[in-house]
């Protein structure tokens, strides 16, 4: 009996297999998150789960798989929730994006120095700032809205620093690492 052959997977469709896993993943977590409830009794708040697979993306696949991700995941999950086009759906949008591209900019221009705890607060800083504008600018029109901006950058302090300690560890781990070279797809 001979042993079957030892194939390997093609790169291009190792970027793609894992970016769609990391997509699962994400919307896996976006919607665990949505069923918890609020970690604080704060309007707007969440954890900010699937975040981690927008960062592990850009760190695996680059800065542009992370940003798709970020769309996909949002429109995806809006559709799923049944959010989608609702306001919600658009100030998560808007959030993810910003956050995404605030992130892909750390990694690219403020990287080995900052570490992923500062790029992840970053991102969540970016996130919760986006939201709150995108929510003035539709909806309140007042200034006011503003003197909430500093409860949400402590959230945001907090939760980004949750998630660069998780992607801390999947780095040491070397998680990423196989993500990147597609190693956790190919056999032994």
């Amino acid at each position: 009996m001979s042993a079957p052959p030892n194939t390997t997977v093609d790169p291009a469709m190792q970027r793609t297999l894992v970016w769609v896993m990391l997509l699962a993943l994400a919307l896996v977590l976006h919607g665990l998150e949505a069923l918890l409830p609020p970690p604080l009794p704060v309007p707007g708040v969440k954890l900010g789960l699937a975040n981690l697979m927008t960062v592990a993306a850009m760190l695996a696949l680059g800065a542009r798989a992370g940003l798709l991700l970020a769309l996909a995941r949002s429109v995806l999950g809006g559709l799923l929730l049944g959010t989608f086009l609702s306001v919600g759906f658009f100030l998560s949008l808007g959030g993810a994006l910003a956050g995404a591209l605030a992130t892909a900019v750390a990694l690219r221009w403020l990287r080995p120095g900052l570490s992923l705890v500062g790029v992840s607060v970053l991102g969540a800083l970016a996130h919760n700032t986006a939201q709150l504008a995108l929510a003035w600018l539709w909806f309140v029109h007042s200034g006011v809205l503003f003197f909430y901006l500093p409860v949400l950058w402590l959230l945001a302090a907090a939760s980004g620093t949750a998630t660069g300690l998780v992607l801390r560890a999947l780095e040491d781990r070397a998680v990423l690492t196989r993500l990147r070279t597609g190693a956790m797809l190919n056999p032994p």
